[in-house]
């Protein structure tokens, strides 16, 4: 027989949320569309959000799905721009060119075309700094986070629960 105090923690009352409605919600169809090279070829170092929340009917944030945001991030030789996302992680591809990225939590991470670094949840800016490139005047990176996820939730990221590090 099991002692009375464990037999009375497994039978109290519980309160149970419905998980379903709040993590699938109804939703438009994602439309394809094309976000082509000539978006990160040209012009001033910026970052270019793949932002379609138009086309989902979504008025609380940028978002590429309702789960992500996708980015090219363009950067001048010589250059910097910060980039910063509410989001339990980030991922950067390499599409051109080589740098440096300074995160004050978590380091610095040099980088060349065809590299591919994840940041764990970031609670500050980062510092994309391009070194140089073979074409097109700057270093391209792909973006991606799941900040538009996390504004429907409405939470953000605990930075001392790293249980996936």
């Amino acid at each position: 027989s099991k002692p009375q105090s464990q037999e009375s923690s497994w039978t109290k009352d519980a309160r149970i949320y419905e998980y379903g409605r709040a993590a699938n919600p109804i939703l438009k169809p994602i439309p394809v569309l094309v976000h082509p090279a000539s978006l990160h070829e040209t012009g001033p170092t910026r970052i270019i959000p793949f932002d379609i929340s138009d086309f989902l009917d979504i008025d609380f944030c940028a978002c590429t799905s309702p789960n992500l945001l996708a980015s090219f991030v363009r950067i001048g030789v010589g250059n910097a721009i910060d980039t910063r996302a509410n989001a339990t992680s980030q991922a950067f591809y390499v599409i051109r060119g080589s740098g440096t990225t300074v995160s004050e939590e978590h380091g610095t991470i040099q980088w060349n075309k065809g590299d591919v670094f994840v940041v764990p949840i970031t609670q500050k800016s980062m510092v994309h700094t391009c070194s140089a490139t073979t074409a097109h005047g700057a270093a391209a990176l792909y973006w991606i986070h799941d900040a538009p996820l996390l504004s429907y939730l409405g939470v953000k990221p605990d930075p001392d629960n790293r249980k996936f590090e």
